[in-house]
């Protein structure tokens, strides 16, 4: 009940469903990647870090109910909708000659945050459950600094990875939204 309020006033404030899902998406890596860590290696599977461990406080206050949690981390989504639209209205972006490099570096990124938000929904819907969640690969790179520029044999691969990793997810979405007349063109972009 208490999201589909959060969700109502979403979509009061003018963002598109897109705009929601990469909002979520953002939201999600945002607070995954400030999680403490449980153990020596990360989720990722990432090796221990050097240095001394950290150790974790107690918060200083009782943690809240799920209902307010929901809630509070809505807001963020909200926020972030609202900073984008702010950044819109007062900076709106100006034509420039991006490289081609760039240019695929900036649709990789944002096809990898599309990839998380998608696996949320297909996930959240039942629809792939357990190990089958797991993006394979998942793609670390989304959080390069918009500057980088990596090569074509970084893009090439990225590309493939990140390809490779979108699959099961494709095959799910594409697989429902294809009626039999429209055959296998329904999630063609050739």
């Amino acid at each position: 009940m208490a999201l589909e309020t959060l969700r109502s006033s979403i979509g009061r404030y003018g963002m598109t469903r897109s705009g929601q899902l990469a909002a979520m998406a953002w939201l999600g890596l945002f607070l995954s990647a400030c999680s403490p860590e449980r153990d020596a290696t990360s989720a990722a599977g990432d090796a221990p870090r050097d240095g001394p461990a950290e150790t974790v406080q107690a918060p200083p206050e009782e943690i809240p109910e799920p209902f307010v949690l929901a809630i509070d981390a809505g807001r963020l989504s909200v926020l972030l909708g609202r900073a984008r639209e702010g950044l819109e209205e007062g900076a709106p972006a100006v034509e420039q000659e991006d490289g081609d490099l760039i240019r695929a570096d900036r649709e990789l990124r944002r096809a990898g945050l599309e990839l998380v938000a998608l696996r949320d929904e297909i996930c959240r819907r039942g629809l792939l459950t357990a190990d089958a969640c797991v993006i394979a690969g998942a793609p670390s790179w989304v959080f390069d600094p918009p500057e980088a520029a990596p090569t074509a044999e970084v893009i090439y691969r990225r590309t493939r990875e990140l390809s490779d990793a979108m699959s099961p997810f494709l095959e799910v979405g594409c697989g429902l939204g294809q009626a039999p007349e429209d055959g296998p063109e329904f999630c063609s972009v050739e």
